[in-house]
């Protein structure tokens, strides 16, 4: 841990990425990387040491006021929608932002270092072409607009870098989001086909084959690539097998919050595709932020009434008297400063990927393609996994539940967003879905008073750092 921990300070680039400043010397001083194991060892760090969970879950209109609860500047500011410019704050974009720069530099470094045309490299060549890929990903849908064919030539997305620095500050170009997505593709898929779980010690941690196939299926999701979303879904779950490898989450119903909060991040959990290391409050935050997911937001996304008729089997947890209500979901790891220490830093094991997601990835894409009844039986293996429902989802409940003006088109994919909604609760992915399909977004605070998110506003696209236009990046409209 420490050598990963040195090899990430050392190969962070210029200021534009820094974290507290701690290059104090050009990157070409770089330790040695002399053989696999080295870099190997290197590429745990290829992963963002940040999440984006905290403020994209309190951005999106899962996130309302609590009558009880902490307030915190950077979580009020999210709720607001106004620029986090908070450097050094855990869950924070802008260090989230120096995060996945970080874990870039890393996998540049490695991909620098494997030697040319030597296919003893190509398990860690293809980690580090993923691991650059999703980085990137990440950023150019947080901190771009998001992708849309008749735009993305023309919309600016954010430096794609596939060298390491060896300036302490260098010019950046933007380039567009098509550019981007397009170098995105490029790494994914150069990448995919070299990536050997039998190189991986846990392989849980690593963009092992399952978990390269479901970011895949996110991508060309994204991208409205239907065909190739169903095709890495197919691959990561060859025939009816998905469901052997859904988060239990009945299982956990029939638990304690103990049990709950030891498995629900456990790298042995099948459901767990990957999981990502980050230093974060998320865990003893989430139910104690004064903004975030309150009783009546509860009631509205998972224990109301729902499409299925019947409770989902999902365990929720009162913080205060009529205030924070959660699902268990994370633990906290501390890490001390030293052996014996009472300081260090708080971290949470963050699911990038699941099993649950590429279900829902492909059953969107099915719905795209107009194969409405594989899409419906696909939310109904999540509906046998998660909900208390004794009959299955059939389209008569759809309309009855959403309206019988709805096409079944409609019907089907209001259902999904519904569905991941409760999935993915308190893991911030329902802003990618608040983006990706434009939805205007209302936050009510606890007197009352409200404010809007319209589809046109320029917030749905995060702000650089400041210290971007150091390196000559132009900051997003405001």
């Amino acid at each position: 841990m420490k050598k990963t921990l040195i090899y990430t300070c050392i190969l962070s680039t210029s200021m534009l990425f820094s974290c507290n400043n701690f290059l104090d010397q050009l990157p070409d001083s770089r330790s040695p990387l002399n053989n696999k194991e080295q870099i190997a060892e290197l590429l745990t760090s290829a992963y963002p040491k940040a999440s984006y969970i905290g403020f994209c879950e309190v951005m999106s209109d899962n996130a309302g006021e609590a009558s009880e609860g902490s307030f915190y500047d950077s979580n009020a500011r999210a709720f607001a929608w106004s620029d986090n410019y908070q450097p050094d704050a855990y869950d924070s974009p802008q260090t989230y932002w120096s995060a996945c720069y970080a874990a870039i530099a890393v996998a540049n470094q490695a991909l620098e270092a494997i030697p040319e045309n030597d296919k003893l490299y190509n398990a860690q060549r293809g980690e580090a072409l993923v691991a650059r890929a999703y980085s990137h990903f990440m950023l150019v849908n947080l901190f771009s607009k998001f992708y849309d064919q008749a735009t993305a030539g023309n919309d600016p997305g954010i430096p794609y870098l596939t060298k390491p620095d060896t300036k302490m500050l260098t010019k950046y170009d933007r380039k567009s989001v098509a550019y981007v997505y397009e170098m995105i593709e490029k790494d994914l898929v150069a990448g995919m086909p070299l990536i050997d779980n039998n190189e991986y010690k846990v392989p849980g941690f690593h963009f092992n084959r399952s978990a390269t196939y479901a970011f895949a299926t996110r991508f060309y999701l994204f991208k409205k690539d239907y065909d190739n979303a169903l095709k890495y879904a197919q691959l990561a779950f060859p025939g009816n097998t998905i469901g052997d490898y859904m988060r239990p989450t009945k299982l956990y119903r029939s638990k304690d919050a103990a049990y709950i909060r030891e498995n629900f991040t456990r790298a042995s959990e099948p459901s767990n595709l990957l999981l990502g290391e980050a230093a974060s409050m998320w865990y003893r935050m989430n139910r104690a932020y004064t903004f975030g997911v309150n009783s009546e937001k509860i009631s509205n996304i998972i224990t109301g009434s729902n499409v299925n008729g019947a409770a989902w089997a999902i365990s929720t947890y009162q913080v205060y008297g009529d205030g924070v209500k959660f699902a268990i979901k994370f633990r906290e790891h501390f890490v001390t400063t030293s052996i014996g220490a009472t300081t260090g830093e708080p971290y949470i094991m963050a699911p990038l990927f699941v099993t649950d997601e590429v279900l829902f990835n492909r059953a969107e894409a099915k719905i795209y393609k107009q194969d409405y009844d594989g899409a419906l039986n696909d939310l109904n293996i999540f509906v046998a996994k998660n909900s208390n429902a004794t009959s299955p989802l059939t389209y008569q409940k759809i309309e009855n539940f959403y309206g019988s003006d709805l096409s079944k088109e409609q019907g089907l994919l209001a259902t999904l967003l519904d569905f991941k909604r409760v999935a993915f609760i308190h893991e911030g992915m329902r802003w990618f879905d608040n983006i990706r399909y434009n939805m205007p977004i209302e936050h009510v605070y606890y007197n009352g008073s409200r404010i809007q998110l319209a589809t046109n506003d320029p917030r749905r696209i995060m702000q650089l750092p400041p210290e971007a236009t150091l390196s000559g990046l132009e900051l997003n409209p405001r």
